[in-house]
């Protein structure tokens, strides 16, 4: 619960995610850690935009900038995506 605790905003300057939770989830728990002109870097299968949306909701384009950039697994056809949110302030 250390995103709970309000000594611990800012801490850090990257999260890097991969299968932890849903990424609405990781977001609300990564955000308040994260620090002034942090990344959150989120590695995603085939991102829904419902799942999009959902974290679009929480994160105010005046103070993060949202990329999300797909790819392609050669070896099994797959498509991936990693989603990256960077706090702009």
């Amino acid at each position: 619960n250390l995103h709970e605790d309000p000594t611990d905003v800012n801490l850090f300057d990257l999260f890097i995610n991969r299968a932890l939770s849903s990424l609405e989830q990781f977001v609300k728990m990564a955000l308040p850690l994260l620090a002034k002109q942090g990344t959150i870097m989120a590695m995603k299968g085939e991102l829904s935009q419902k799942e999009l949306n959902a974290v679009n909701f929480d994160v105010p384009e005046d103070r993060y900038y949202l990329e999300v950039k797909n790819y392609r697994l050669p070896s099994i056809a797959a498509v991936r995506s990693i989603v990256i949110i960077r706090h702009l302030h």
